[in-house]
C-alpha cells in the first residue's frame, strides 16, 4: 500500500500538523506553498465532518494571507466559502464569494489584459466598470 503524500491527509492530529508545516517551510516557492495548502484543505474539508473544516478554512486563510499567489488566489476564496457554508456561515462565505470572483476577473485581466480578453472573447468586452463597482463594494 502506497503511502499519503503529505499535502493529501484526510485526519489532522498534531503530528499530522506539524509535519505538514514542516514541509510546507521546505517548499520551493510561495506558489508551491499555496498549491500545497490548497490541495490539502480540499482533502480535509471532503471528509466532512466540521471539526476538519474548520481546519481546512484555517489552512486557506494562510493561503490568503501568507502566500497569496495570484493562480491560486481565486480558488481559495471558493474554497473557503464552501467551508464557510458548511459550517453554517454564509453571510462571511457570501465575502468569499465575493472574494473569489473578485481575484478571478482580477487574474483574467492580468493574465490577458482588455484586449486579450476581446481577442478570446469577441462577443463581450470586459466589464471594467462592473469590475470598479465589485472593488468599491469590496
Amino acid at each position: 500500500m502506497s503511502k499519503v503524500e503529505w499535502f493529501r491527509r484526510t485526519t489532522w492530529t498534531a503530528a499530522d500538523a506539524a509535519d505538514f508545516a514542516a514541509h510546507l517551510k521546505r517548499s520551493r516557492s510561495d506558489f508551491h506553498k499555496a498549491q500545497y495548502l490548497h490541495i490539502q484543505a480540499g482533502h480535509l474539508h471532503a471528509v466532512g465532518v466540521p471539526e476538519l473544516t474548520a481546519v481546512a478554512l484555517g489552512l486557506l486563510d494562510q493561503l490568503v494571507t501568507d502566500w497569496p499567489s495570484e493562480s491560486q488566489l481565486s480558488i481559495a476564496h471558493a474554497q473557503r466559502a464552501q467551508c464557510l457554508v458548511d459550517l453554517g456561515r454564509s453571510a462571511e462565505a457570501l465575502d468569499a464569494y465575493r472574494e473569489a470572483l473578485l481575484a478571478g476577473l482580477h487574474r483574467l485581466l492580468d493574465v490577458h489584459g482588455e484586449e486579450g480578453y476581446l481577442a478570446t472573447w469577441v462577443r463581450f468586452p470586459f466589464p471594467s466598470h462592473r469590475l470598479a463597482q465589485l472593488r468599491a463594494l469590496l
